[in-house]
């Protein structure tokens, strides 16, 4: 396993294990499946929560969150629209479907980004 995705495998956990501790007692971490059948406001909302936590807890890879941070920012996205990629993204993906939605939007950002510096 190459250094980049076990770095990105460890930051899904720590996203995953940071909003699961900021949710509710009853909140569950999402499945794809789940996010799917979510109404398209809460979708993005969701996504947008676990880009934020990506960048708050990234602190200490500073490089990692600035490079993602930059990017998203240069795709200048229309609201709604990280969730709306992150979705295209997993669908054309079958492999996928069984992670979490944070896994695979860091997964998005790494493809479509690049390897952080």
């Amino acid at each position: 396993m190459s250094s980049i995705f076990r770095f990105f495998c460890v930051l899904a956990l720590a996203v995953s294990c940071a909003l699961s501790n900021l949710a509710s007692a009853e909140a569950r971490y999402l499945s794809f499946a789940q996010w799917q059948q979510m109404p398209e406001g809460e979708r993005s909302a969701y996504v947008a929560g676990a880009f934020d936590a990506y960048l708050a807890f990234s602190q200490s890879y500073a490089p990692s969150a600035e490079h993602y941070l930059k990017c998203v920012q240069k795709l200048n996205l229309a609201r709604g629209a990280l969730s709306t990629n992150v979705s295209s993204f997993a669908s054309s993906r079958p492999a996928v479907h069984a992670q979490t939605v944070p896994g695979i939007m860091v997964q998005y950002l790494f493809q479509t980004c690049g390897t952080p510096p």
